[in-house]
């Protein structure tokens, strides 16, 4: 079996840490440099990187990383957007605008592009991202839901936030406590909208929330959706829609759809790559829950199956779909 080393700048955060884990058990990738301030970059001779970094060390890292054409996959946020939008919706100038045209959005099950292999750099997508495209995606595509009628209420756990301390991330701050953060300023939200038009040609503008759960991982996104207008009274049932999901992801095992509540739940999808969601159809309304491990298929595991697929693996290789049952 052929095998790849790889180096990882940021192992010391969250979705660094749990990259490590991930590669420990990996049958083809071993771990070579582990990027620090003072790695002399000119020097490495890895096949692959991953950027577990904050955004605008990501840029730094990525245009000294570039020279030497070997395949990025960046986890934080910097080559998702257009560069117009850094300054509103994260707080910068993009000072890497030149490489956003090389990035490619590696939203595992849905880019499809041959070349794949072939881009310098893959854009790991968000964990809140994650969850609500791989929701909304087959829906729109399928042409089942409203596009100008979508309310997402998404929760995560205090991890999303990364590791860099702050008062309002302390135990003693979030125990017992649940509230909304980011409201109408999340920078998830143009992510969601651009590759709602890239993956599935519509056009959309949706509520999105974001809330603090008191926990350490996962995301519990509720998506309250309307029926298409062209979509007959006989077709308005969850049938249809887990049939639209069961077209999509029929080759990916880990994604779980069901009609039972019981597979709503944060502790089977932690430490999982797995995508649970739960559907129903309230009095003429669409309900869809799902939960995803922020830091492993938001993060490190989806970073791992870009990684994969870069190299000419099967996409979940190395990873395991859950350590529990449903």
């Amino acid at each position: 079996m052929a095998s790849y080393k790889v180096a990882v700048a940021g192992s010391t955060g969250y979705s660094g840490q749990e990259l490590l884990k991930l590669l420990a058990d990996h049958p083809h990738f071993e771990l070579g440099t582990r990027i620090g301030r003072d790695t002399n970059l000119e020097n490495l001779s890895e096949d692959l990187f991953f950027l577990c970094t904050p955004n605008e060390v990501s840029i730094d890292l990525a245009q000294k990383l570039a020279q030497l054409e070997k395949p990025i996959i960046d986890l934080s946020g910097a080559f998702r957007l257009e560069s117009e939008l850094y300054p509103k919706w994260y707080g910068f100038e993009h000072r890497a605008s030149n490489l956003l045209p090389e990035a490619h959005y590696g939203l595992q099950q849905w880019q499809e592009d041959p070349n794949f292999s072939k881009h310098k750099i893959v854009a790991n997508p968000g964990c809140y991202s994650t969850a609500v495209l791989m929701t909304l995606l087959p829906l729109l595509k399928n042409s089942l839901i409203d596009s100008k009628n979508i309310y997402i209420d998404a929760k995560s756990g205090v991890s999303g936030a990364g590791k860099k301390p702050h008062p309002s991330l302390m135990f003693s701050e979030v125990f017992g406590d649940f509230r909304p953060y980011k409201v109408g300023q999340h920078q998830h939200w143009p992510e969601i909208v651009k590759y709602a038009r890239e993956f599935a040609g519509a056009e959309i503008s949706p509520i999105f929330i974001t809330e603090l759960l008191p926990v350490f991982r996962g995301i519990s996104a509720t998506h309250f959706l309307s029926w298409h207008a062209d979509v007959s009274e006989s077709d308005k049932n969850s049938e249809v829609l887990c049939a639209a999901y069961a077209k999509e992801y029929s080759k990916n095992s880990g994604v779980i759809v069901s009609e039972e509540d019981d597979l709503l739940s944060l502790k089977k999808v932690c430490d999982s790559n797995r995508i649970h969601i739960t559907v129903k159809c309230v009095d003429e309304k669409i309900v869809i829950c799902t939960c995803i491990d922020n830091l492993q298929r938001g993060a490190a595991g989806q970073a791992l199956m870009n990684a994969n697929q870069l190299m000419g693996y099967a996409p979940e290789t190395g990873l395991k779909n859950s350590r529990s049952e449903l």
